[in-house]
This record gives structure tokens, sequence and C-alpha cells, in this order.
């Protein structure tokens, strides 16, 4: 269990920072979490492309 708290203890921090924002200032986490998404989104949509031309291409140079 500690040893997972390690390994993920930046997102965690980031959660608790989400929610401390949420008690602080609702009109504002409301707008970051809106952001966030938006870029999670941006980056789902992006990432898997990019790494199957990367495989691709890899696969082309080693036949």
């Amino acid at each position: 269990m500690i040893e997972m708290v390690k390994k993920f203890k930046f997102p965690i921090l980031i959660g608790f920072i989400f929610v401390a924002l949420a008690i602080a200032a609702p009109v504002t986490a409301a707008q970051s979490t809106q952001v966030t998404w938006d870029y999670f989104k941006e980056m789902a949509l992006i990432m898997p492309p990019v790494f199957f031309w990367i495989i691709w291409t890899m696969n082309l140079v080693w036949l």
C-alpha cells in the first residue's frame, strides 16, 4: 500500500488540490475541472495515432 502511494503521489496530490479547491472556491474548481477534462480528451485523441504511427514506421524499418 505504501509503495502504491509513493508511486502515485503526484496524482494523489493533484486530487487533493482539486478537492480543496472545490471546497474553497467551487466556481473556480468547476472551471478548472472543465479545462482539465478538455486537455485529457485532446490528449486521448492525439496520442493513440502518434503511437500507432511510431510502431508502424518501426515495423517498416525492421522488415
